[in-house]
């Protein structure tokens, strides 16, 4: 019974090491594949997706490495979670679009994403939440000068609950 394990394990590796082999020959990797993804639960559903992606020409690094913030299956930015602002019962989270740099809160009950300010104020670093009376104070940094910040309060009211 022992020989028949090894002998059904055997196989798996043997696959396993080629797969790592294919991602292990730069002269083999393009533009924009993943080398590697590790998967970090934040709780209540959301998960910071590290991935270590090839860069294009032109690049000064041929291996970018970015960190995003999911919930479920759901990218919310390319972001680090300490750019995400999650209210403790992981219902809402604040983060900047990566795209438009908008301020964005998500509902994850609704899945719904809704823009609080359509300029760019700053990284949410934290919250205060008051779901009683539907407000965040959010701590906002904002970056002016090489290497030095300002953090802001905002408060903001929560749009649509229920």
């Amino acid at each position: 019974m022992a020989k028949i394990k090894h002998l059904c394990v055997l196989p798996l590796l043997i696959v396993l090491a080629g797969c790592m082999h294919s991602n292990s020959n730069p002269s083999t990797w393009k533009p924009g594949q993943v080398l590697d993804q590790r998967s970090e639960s934040l709780g209540h559903g959301y998960r910071r997706v590290s991935r270590s992606v090839v860069n294009g020409p032109g690049h000064w690094e041929g291996i970018g490495h970015f960190s995003y913030v999911y919930f479920r299956r759901d990218q919310l930015c390319r972001c680090s979670p300490s750019e995400v602002a999650i209210e403790s019962g992981g219902r809402y989270a604040v983060y900047v679009d990566s795209d438009t740099k908008a301020l964005m809160l998500f509902n994850s009950s609704a899945r719904e994403r809704i823009m609080l300010s359509e300029e760019y104020l700053g990284l949410p670093t934290s919250g205060t939440w008051d779901l009683d009376s539907g407000t965040v104070l959010l701590t906002l940094r904002r970056w002016v000068d090489s290497g030095k910040h300002v953090d802001e309060q905002r408060s903001f009211r929560l749009p649509n609950r229920p």
